[in-house]
């Protein structure tokens, strides 16, 4: 936050995790840390789009409070408390009296007015975190996002305490519409590279029963178009045995040019997931080095670093959606330079989700290389 404040950012947003998993109370910590003067972070990590709604400082999936959820069980990152105050100690709930423009407004005037903890060191310490400088937002529905983005907005576009608007996917939107410079338009997204095939490789590193399902949905609608290859835990104890894992799978001709290869973690709860997922985004950058497919798709952060890290891929440019939560992007570096690139978290959408997804790249596919 410092850096970008440096470089003259004209808006800042601190994302976090829809289910609030990691350290998100770090991070709002050193994101307020690097203001010289007392900020006031706005915390609201709703995304009713995929289910997520904030309730009465609780954060709710599909109405089922987060820790009742399977995130209780994440193997990296458990969620064990739904309620946003005890994920962010020190954090009090915005009151306002209507979820309108203005009744957030009026609520965010307040509580910046009462902003008075110790000015922040801008050493990323957090240590002007104090009473209030923190507040938790309810919005369940799109219009109460947009409503409490406009609001952000205004407010921050008026001298006083700054604003440290903290979320997720939805509230981003919602902000970069209230944010949107009439003079400014985008920039033509490139096109994606030619590809002789239309095969897909997806990586699920995730094992949030959503997901699984999906890969079992995916199966079922593609049928032999699919190809499912699950590395043993053996293989995937170092980076070595994952890469030859790999090459055992290439040598015996498993993958095809034009199919769908799914690549997933094997049920090992038991183990460092992070180093599951390490050693799986290696044995998948090996395939995907050894088979050049026309787009690659993560399901999985952890996954999704390991490999595109494996791949020497330090920067996605996004340039559409293939559905909901599902952002479309082309590889600006590495290995896979042009290449498309889809992510997902494993948590996000319903059972056909991830078909979708497939279908609407294929058909983009298709439609390029004709």
């Amino acid at each position: 936050v410092r850096q970008a404040r440096g470089t003259g950012a004209e808006h800042i947003y601190l994302k976090i995790d829809s289910t609030v998993r990691g350290t998100v109370a770090a991070q709002v910590r050193g994101g307020l840390g690097a203001y010289e003067e007392p900020a006031l972070a706005v915390v609201c990590p709703a995304y009713p789009r995929m289910g997520r709604t904030v309730e009465q400082s609780q954060l709710l999936v599909n109405g089922t409070p987060v820790a009742e959820t399977a995130l209780r069980n994440d193997p990296a990152t458990p969620v064990t408390t739904s309620d946003l105050r005890e994920v962010l100690p020190g954090a009090v709930a915005l009151q306002p009296q209507a979820q309108t423009v203005e009744g957030y407004r009026q609520a965010l005037a307040a509580a910046r007015a009462k902003v008075t903890g110790e000015v922040g060191t801008g050493d990323g310490t957090g240590a002007g975190i104090g009473g209030g400088s923190i507040v938790v937002v309810d919005a369940s529905t799109d219009a109460e996002l947009d409503a409490l983005a406009d609001a952000v907005a205004e407010l921050a576009a008026e001298a006083g305490t700054p604003l440290l608007p903290v979320g997720s996917a939805g509230l981003a939107g919602a902000l970069s519409r209230a944010w949107q410079h009439p003079s400014r338009q985008a920039e033509p997204a490139p096109a994606p590279s030619a590809s002789a095939g239309t095969g897909l490789m997806v990586q699920v590193s995730s094992l949030n029963p959503v997901a699984l399902s999906q890969v079992d949905q995916v199966r079922a609608d593609f049928g032999e178009d699919v190809t499912l290859l699950v590395p043993t835990r053996q293989a995937l104890q170092s980076p070595d045995s994952a890469r030859a894992w790999a090459q055992d799978q290439v040598s015996a001709g498993r993958l095809s040019p034009d199919a769908v290869t799914i690549v997933c973690a094997p049920e090992a709860r038991t183990e460092n997931p992070r180093v599951v997922a390490a050693n799986l985004g290696e044995a998948f950058a090996a395939l995907v080095r050894a088979e050049a497919p026309a787009a690659v798709g993560f399901v999985g952060g952890d996954g999704a670093y390991a490999a595109l890290n494996a791949l020497r891929c330090t920067s996605l440019r996004i340039i559409d959606s293939l559905t909901e939560g599902v952002p479309l992007a082309t590889s600006t570096d590495g290995d896979l330079t042009g290449t498309l690139v889809f992510t997902k978290a494993g948590g996000f959408g319903g059972p056909e989700t991830l078909t979708t997804s497939l279908t609407a790249l294929r058909q983009l596919l298709t439609r390029s290389t004709t």
